[in-house]
């Protein structure tokens, strides 16, 4: 799902109500704000209590100011026409928040398999790589961009992926680890291509 948007003259973008309902968020949700500057855009996301990003809330009308900073780092100016889109991303995390959720073990060679259901929602496909980022002690995983700057890692006939062992110590995730496995949505803004 893709839609058009003008940003408006104080920055903010008007998210659809039938957009809002398929990435799950409500008016009043208070979402963080992540710049990904190497490909001009970006992102909302749910947050949580732990972070620490620029953070605004959603209006009762679907409303969200991008701070001056984004707008100034990405580009964006008044009146620009943006493109917004749902991408679902993969998060880790040791927290087992409940129980139903997919948990997968780190191996001794520090790979995790994540499971082709999951795959297949982020639309992942065979020979694709993931990109990994950290959030607020989680580890994120979304299909990596053409030319990334960010680590990323092929994913093996069996679905297992090597979580690189830099990531792996700042996480304090180790072999045996139980970690649960979640697919979020989050909004992706981006300037419309010419």
């Amino acid at each position: 799902m893709q839609n058009k948007i003008t940003l408006g003259k104080m920055g903010e973008v008007s998210i659809s109500e039938e957009m809002m309902t398929n990435a799950g968020f409500q008016p009043d949700d208070l979402i963080e704000i992540e710049i990904k500057d190497s490909y001009q855009k970006a992102i909302l996301m749910r947050a949580d209590e732990n972070s620490k990003k620029i953070m605004r809330t959603i209006d009762g009308s679907g409303r969200v100011i991008l701070p001056i900073e984004v707008r100034k780092a990405l580009r964006y100016e008044t009146y620009d026409i943006l493109d917004i889109t749902i991408e679902n991303i993969i998060v880790l995390c040791k927290k087992m928040k409940k129980n139903g959720v997919e948990k997968q073990d780190i191996d001794s060679l520090g790979r995790i398999v994540i499971p082709k259901k999951i795959r297949d929602s982020i639309g992942y496909e065979d020979g694709n790589e993931f990109e990994f980022g950290i959030r607020n002690g989680k580890l994120i995983l979304s299909k990596a961009e053409e030319n990334s700057s960010k680590i990323t890692k092929p994913v093996d006939p069996k679905g297992r992926v090597v979580l690189p062992v830099d990531i792996r110590r700042s996480l304090g995730f180790e072999e045996g680890d139980a970690l649960e496995i979640r697919v979020e949505r989050i909004l992706v803004v981006s300037k419309e291509e010419k």
